[in-house]
């Protein structure tokens, strides 16, 4: 029975109606309201599996929404996680300039610790380097038989020709490698010793 039929039922009776249901069927009366009130068309097949497809697009679509707004929240996590790993990335080059460059900064500077310091974070240190300008980074380690004032002319030759070749050295590699850390070591080592 459906909402039609009961009006139709329920509404022809000149003196009045009683209406008896079944207690096991209907056990309250919201679940009798429920049956009386139905609606009245026929059910096909088609009808349910139109239903089905109904609710199935509709989930589709949900859940397409949900990919989109996921798309949308990953990209900047993406961005995020690519230049977290350049910067890791950086990082560990630095650190590896920085261990490279601590073994010729000891052989050269009475303080390599200070000497990395001011180096590192001295722009020009490349040009700098370029010219022989050792010095302006700390003060240079005393060698055992350092020269006397007497024995500094003799060998003043032979210091000119060690600046001056190192300056040709660190100049050639600065210009042929760039503005990076490794320039740094590379400078520092290629620099020869004076004796």
């Amino acid at each position: 029975m459906n909402r039609h039929a009961a009006y139709v039922a329920l509404t022809r009776h000149r003196a009045g109606v009683d209406l008896f249901a079944d207690r096991e069927t209907f056990p309250t009366r919201d679940h009798l309201d429920k049956a009386l009130s139905r609606s009245g068309h026929k059910d096909l097949a088609s009808d349910y599996a139109s239903a089905n497809l109904r609710r199935a697009v509709a989930r589709l679509q949900e859940l397409a929404a949900k990919t989109t707004r996921a798309t949308l929240e990953e990209q900047p996590l993406r961005d995020a996680l690519a230049a977290l790993l350049e910067l890791r990335d950086a990082r560990l080059r630095v650190v590896e300039a920085r261990r490279s460059l601590a073994q010729p900064a000891a052989q050269l500077y009475a303080d390599p610790a200070k000497a990395l310091r001011s180096f590192l974070r001295d722009p020009a240190a490349t040009d700098r380097l370029r010219q022989g300008d050792t010095r302006r980074y700390g003060q240079p380690r005393r060698r055992a038989g350092a020269l006397t004032p007497g024995r500094e002319r003799a060998k003043s030759y032979q210091a000119r020709r060690h600046r001056t070749a190192a300056a040709g050295c660190t100049s050639g590699l600065a210009r042929s490698i760039g503005s990076s850390p490794s320039i740094y070591l590379i400078a520092l080592t290629a620099t020869p010793k004076l004796k």
